[in-house]
């Protein structure tokens, strides 16, 4: 049983293979319609006119370029990126063709799916062929919880488009070269401050009605004037109390007869 195997001539085809690589290699379990890379093999041809149709190989343009790349909270509103920013993770976005309506296919041949911003607010898409217009909008019913309470910040303020902001979608242009990436699609989101309600004016009130002056009240009679009160008079003055104890006085006979009396006794 003899085996058959066939190569691609890089360099006689350089040229007709320049700026493509090779697709992804033998994919799914029908060989009829898979691809080989540089070279392939064919067996079991055993019949006279027997046909291998299986050796096959897909090439994809090698110019890859990316967009992106940052969502965030505006926390002072001025529309521009700075170093007040929050980061805003959990947002989903999608990526479509100029039209805005019809999904990109990747380098690979692959339909490009949504992405979700990351911890940091960041996102990309990649493996996206090259010279084409790309539009990426914001998944509003998929980030609802991602963006509760917030809504756009202010739209493509200043001619720096690499920290400015755009409203719900922004597009990406003029990608040629392999490798290039398109940073400039971001979106800013503020915390809108609710307007304070008119405070209704207080109805005036009705002025009080003056009050009516008392009525004067009758003099009273002046208080007679009172008698003035007699002096009184001066009391006697005690005269003092006689001596009339029966002490002798104390002379120098009365004092001899008294020594006399108690030597008497004795």
């Amino acid at each position: 049983m003899n085996k058959i195997k066939v190569k691609i001539d890089r360099d006689a085809s350089k040229e007709a293979l320049r700026g493509y690589e090779p697709t992804l290699h033998e994919i799914g379990d029908d060989n009829t319609v898979d691809s080989s890379t540089w070279e392939a093999t064919s067996r079991h041809l055993e019949e006279d006119g027997e046909r291998d149709p299986t050796l096959d190989f897909g090439f994809v343009k090698t110019k890859k370029v990316s967009v992106g790349d940052y969502v965030w909270i505006d926390v002072n509103g001025d529309g521009l990126q700075d170093d007040t920013d929050i980061k805003l993770p959990g947002v989903v976005l999608e990526i479509f063709e100029e039209d805005g309506e019809t999904p990109v296919i990747d380098v690979y041949g692959n339909k490009v799916g949504p992405t979700t911003t990351d911890k940091n607010g960041y996102y990309i898409f990649e493996n996206l062929p090259a010279d084409k217009t790309y539009v990426v909008k914001i998944n509003r019913e998929l980030s609802a919880k991602a963006l509760e309470g917030l809504e756009p910040t202010l739209h493509e303020v200043g001619d720096d488009n690499s920290i400015d902001s755009s409203t719900w979608f922004a597009v990406s242009r003029h990608l040629v070269e392999d490798g290039e990436h398109d940073p400039t699609l971001d979106f800013g989101f503020i915390i809108p401050t609710e307007p304070e309600e008119p405070v209704d004016p207080e109805d005036p009130t009705d002025p009080e009605e003056p009050s009516k002056p008392e009525e004067p009240t009758d003099p009273t009679d002046p208080e007679k004037p009172t008698d003035p009160e007699k002096p009184e008079e001066p009391t006697k003055p005690e005269p003092k109390d006689e001596d009339k104890s029966d002490k002798l006085p104390e002379t120098a006979t009365n004092t001899l007869i008294l020594r006399s009396y108690k030597m008497s006794l004795y």
